[in-house]
């Protein structure tokens, strides 16, 4: 899905910014990928204020793990879409 609205014309009419926060290799390894995504996202609401952040989530854990996302940007006041594939 990111694949087809990244190359659509939507880009050029919005700003995308895309933040990966998982890698399909040790659980050490996406622990890490998590922090770093958590802590990218936090760097970049301190510079700009999207008007919505859409997350895709999986597998439980991902669930989970999105969860933390969505929590903190609804603190900020941040409207957010969850997109749960099966």
């Amino acid at each position: 899905m990111l694949k087809n609205v990244l190359s659509s014309s939507l880009v050029e009419k919005y700003d995308f910014k895309l933040i990966p926060s998982y890698i399909n290799k040790s659980k050490a390894v996406r622990v890490k990928m998590f922090i770093r995504a958590f802590s990218l996202l936090r760097k970049e609401l301190k510079h700009d204020r999207p008007d919505i952040v859409h997350l895709h989530a999986s597998v439980a854990g991902s669930f989970y793990r999105k969860a933390l996302f969505i929590l903190y940007l609804k603190k900020k006041g941040i409207p957010t879409v969850l997109h749960i594939h099966g």
